[in-house]
């Protein structure tokens, strides 16, 4: 009796220290977009904070999609190890993604109008019939253009899916400098 309870001590212990893989990767097999956050940082990484002053050029807009995972994916031959993470797939695509803002950019975007054309995220979200969540989640984007003037500035992101679930997220209102 005190061999198997060693053993097993033993074995809890080794399998918490052998290389594993992050949740929801090891127990989720799909995962569900239930919300989307957008947050505006400069170069250095630092989040914008409100009313903050910003260069136009060192501004970063960061999407992160908020998910949960569903159905069980049991790590192979009972232990976890880095192989046994198979990435989960997402359980709907993305079907389009519009950044906008509350104030004018400049006099060929309005305050409400679409301002993909002047983000980096055009060639790889914007010109496809889906994409797959992947390519939206954790990516920071940047503005090609520089705004009209400085001024305030507030952006928005809508993200679509293919299921027709619509999420929104916007930054904090900042001073965007030319």
């Amino acid at each position: 009796m005190q061999i198997k309870t060693v053993s097993l001590g033993l074995l809890v212990m080794v399998s918490g220290i052998m290389p594993g893989c992050d949740e929801p990767y090891c127990t989720s097999r799909f995962l569900d977009v239930e919300g989307i956050s957008l947050v505006a940082s400069t170069s250095s990484t630092q989040p914008v904070v409100a009313n903050a002053t910003v260069y136009s050029i060192a501004l970063q807009l960061k999407c992160t999609l908020q998910t949960k995972g569903y159905g069980v994916q049991l790590p192979q031959g009972g232990f976890r190890a880095f192989a046994d993470c198979k990435p989960p797939d997402y359980t709907e695509w993305g079907d389009s993604v519009v950044v906008t803002s509350r104030f004018d950019y400049d006099l060929q975007h309005p305050a409400g109008t679409s301002l993909n054309d002047l983000l980096d995220l055009e060639a790889r979200l914007t010109s496809v019939q889906q994409f797959h969540p992947v390519d939206l989640d954790q990516n920071t984007f940047r503005f090609l253009q520089r705004p009209a003037t400085s001024g305030p500035q507030q952006f928005r992101v809508y993200y679509r899916q293919t299921n027709g679930e619509v999420y929104t997220a916007e930054t904090v209102v900042m001073n965007l400098l030319r």
